[in-house]
Formats: structure tokens, sequence, C-alpha cells
């Protein structure tokens, strides 16, 4: 073996390794959303009259700049049903609050469920440090 450094180096093309890793995680997150989307179709959605919510409920390529998956729900009272909201009565005058209804959080649980069981099974196959 050499002593001389230009031996020691070892090149290595970083773009070709950050692509196939962006290429790895990329179809990880894949997976991730479609769970995501599946689990928040699930037994404990809220029920609905026409079904519009829950056929709503699709996992998309993000747009940002950073890439990514994300799950939209494409109807246009979906936060409503998510984080609840106050009845209003408008009587021409004032716009009076007549009661709240609660909340019935379906993405925001199926969120959390699928990412705990995400890190438990990182946890499993790469070690407790990871």
């Amino acid at each position: 073996m050499s002593r001389k450094p230009d031996a020691w180096l070892v090149d290595f093309d970083v773009n070709a390794i950050t692509r196939e890793a962006a290429g790895f995680i990329d179809g990880e997150l894949e997976s991730i959303a479609n769970r995501i989307a599946d689990e928040a179709r699930g037994e404990e959605f809220p029920t609905s009259k026409t079904g519009k919510l829950v056929k709503g409920i699709r996992p998309r390529v993000s747009k940002f700049e950073n890439g990514g998956w994300i799950v939209l729900v494409r109807v246009p009272h979906a936060h409503l049903v998510e984080y609840g909201h106050a009845m209003v009565n408008h009587d021409g005058t004032q716009p009076k609050i007549t009661k709240h209804v609660p909340a019935h959080p379906f993405l925001r649980k199926a969120k959390n469920k699928v990412l705990m069981e995400v890190v438990a099974e990182f946890r499993s196959k790469y070690g407790k440090g990871a």
C-alpha cells in the first residue's frame, strides 16, 4: 500500500448517492402517506350523509420545495369536522352563537397512530438508538 495521501482517497459520486437515497426515502414516505390515508378512512371515521369527506382523503406528492408526500382532504368542510366549529344563527342583525359542534379529528388521529407505528418499526429494524 502506498503512503501517498492520494492513494487513500476514495472518490464518491455524492449526487448519485443523494438521488438514490432520495428515491428510497420518497418511496417510504409514499407508503406512510398511504397508510395515513387508509387509517383516516377507517372504522373510526365520523359518519356522513354523502360520503364525500371520506372519498376526498388522498395522498399526494407535495409540490413544496423539499418534496415528499402529504395527505389532502379535498372537501370544503373537512376543517369543520376535524377541528369543530361554532353554530351561528343569522337572524338578520347580529350573528349569534347558538352552540358548539365538537371536533371529530379523523386525520390527526390517523397521522398520530401511523407515525407511532412507523417509529416502532424503525426502532425494531435499526435499533433503539437509531
